[in-house]
C-alpha cells in the first residue's frame, strides 16, 4: 500500500511516500480492514503481487512480506509504517528459490512502475587510478555487462555486493551483517572476446557451476534460479 507521506519535521528524513507491505488469503478483505481502520485509510495505490498458476503458500508470503520489509528499511526511500518488521519464517530450500524468482520479476515490475522503495542507493565509486581502474571488459560485450551484473545482484539479494580484481574478473559477495568482513563469494565473471562465462557456487566452494552468457537470452530463469541458489549457499555458509 502506498501513499503520501506524513508533513516533515524539520531535520528529519524527506521521505516522498509512505509505504506498508502486508500478506493475506483474500485481499478484499484486508483492504476492507484497513479501510475501516481511520489510522490506516492514509493510502492511495495499492499494488497485488500473486502467483495465479501456483499460488504461493503461506511460509513463502511470509518470506516475501519479511523480504520486502528488509529492503525498504535499506532503501531508506520511503516511511515505513509496519512497525516492527516480520521476522523471516522457517521455510524450504525449495519454497525460498521459487520465492526469491517471484521477488525478483516484481521488483522489475514495481521499479517498471516507478515504485523504488526496495532499491537501494548506488554507492559512489571509489576514484580511480592508472593502477586501481576497473577492468574493461570487450566493446561486444559492454551493454551485456550491466544486465548480467543486475541478475547476480538484485534487489532480492540484498546483501550482494560487486567487487573486482587485476587478474581481471568481476565478483559478486555475500556481506554478512554481523561480520562485514567475513565476505563470501557466490559468483565469479571472466570472458573472452564473445562471450562472458559466469561461475557460480552453488554445490561446493571448489565446485562451481559454469554457465556462457552470450546475450540476454541466456539471463534466463533457469540461470536466475541458480544464482538463487548460489546467493542462498553464500548466506547459509558458516
Amino acid at each position: 500500500m502506498i501513499g503520501p507521506p506524513e508533513e516533515n519535521v524539520p531535520g528529519g528524513p524527506n521521505y516522498e511516500a509512505r509505504l506498508y507491505v502486508g500478506q493475506s488469503d483474500t485481499v478484499a478483505d484486508r483492504l476492507d480492514s484497513h479501510l475501516g481502520n481511520e489510522d490506516k485509510k492514509w493510502w492511495r495505490t495499492c499494488a497485488v503481487l500473486t502467483r495465479r498458476k501456483v499460488p504461493l503458500n503461506l511460509s513463502q508470503c511470509k518470506y516475501l512480506e519479511s523480504t520486502l520489509c528488509e529492503l525498504a528499511s535499506r532503501a531508506d526511500a520511503c516511511e515505513l509504517t509496519n512497525g516492527n518488521a516480520p521476522g523471516r519464517p522457517n521455510i524450504s530450500g525449495h519454497d525460498q528459490f521459487e520465492a526469491d524468482d517471484f521477488l525478483q520479476e516484481a521488483l522489475i515490475i514495481l521499479s517498471a512502475l516507478g515504485w523504488r522503495y526496495f532499491e537501494p542507493p548506488p554507492r559512489p565509486e571509489a576514484p580511480s587510478s592508472a593502477e586501481n581502474s576497473m577492468p574493461d571488459v570487450p566493446a561486444r560485450l559492454r551493454p551485456l555487462l550491466p544486465e548480467l551484473k543486475a541478475a547476480l545482484t538484485a534487489p532480492c539479494f540484498p546483501k550482494a555486493e560487486w567487487y573486482w580484481t587485476r587478474q581481471p574478473d568481476f565478483r559478486a559477495k555475500f556481506v554478512p551483517d554481523c561480520n562485514p568482513t567475513e565476505t563470501r563469494t557466490f559468483a565469479r565473471i571472466t570472458w573472452t572476446k564473445d562471450w562472458f562465462w559466469v561461475a557460480l557456487t552453488t554445490t561446493d566452494v571448489k565446485n562451481r557451476e559454469k554457465f556462457k552468457i552470450q546475450s540476454v537470452a541466456d539471463i534466463n530463469d533457469a540461470f536466475r534460479r541458480k544464482v538463487a541458489e548460489a546467493y542462498n549457499r553464500a548466506e547459509q555458509r558458516r
